[in-house]
């Protein structure tokens, strides 16, 4: 949110308080379901107030300009710290996992490399064939 949100000042934030918040996401993106799921604790879906945008850079500028809270993991704030946003953790809500899929049949170069280096970080072994 804003640097200067009305809720910025809190420590944490409640779901309920982002019920009536103008929300941006890139809502094209997203199933019904992972809308659901993300949103689901202080939105059943879509408003007319909430704001589309087609990447996080543009989510957040929208953000900083003030007309809008953006739901992200907590790792968008050590890869997208700006001084005229603040984070702020959202209680009352379950965790959200991420997950990395591949067509097995790729031909990009890059994805094992990238692969491996995911697994190293998030401590998983490859699997045996």
């Amino acid at each position: 949110m804003h640097a200067e949100h009305r809720l910025a000042a809190q420590d944490e934030v409640r779901a309920e308080d982002l019920e009536t918040e103008p929300i941006v996401s890139s809502w094209e993106h997203y199933t019904p379901a992972t809308l659901a799921y993300w949103l689901g604790p202080f939105r059943t879906g879509r408003t007319a107030i909430d704001l589309h945008a087609t990447s996080v850079d543009e989510c957040l500028s929208l953000v900083a300009r003030g007309i809008g809270v953006y739901v992200v993991p907590e790792s968008a704030q050590r890869f997208y710290g700006r001084p005229d946003i603040v984070y702020r953790p959202l209680v009352g809500v379950g965790p959200a996992s991420v997950a990395l899929v591949w067509h097995r049949e790729t031909q990009n170069a890059a994805v094992e490399p990238f692969v491996e280096v995911a697994r190293e970080v998030a401590g998983i072994q490859k699997p045996a064939r």
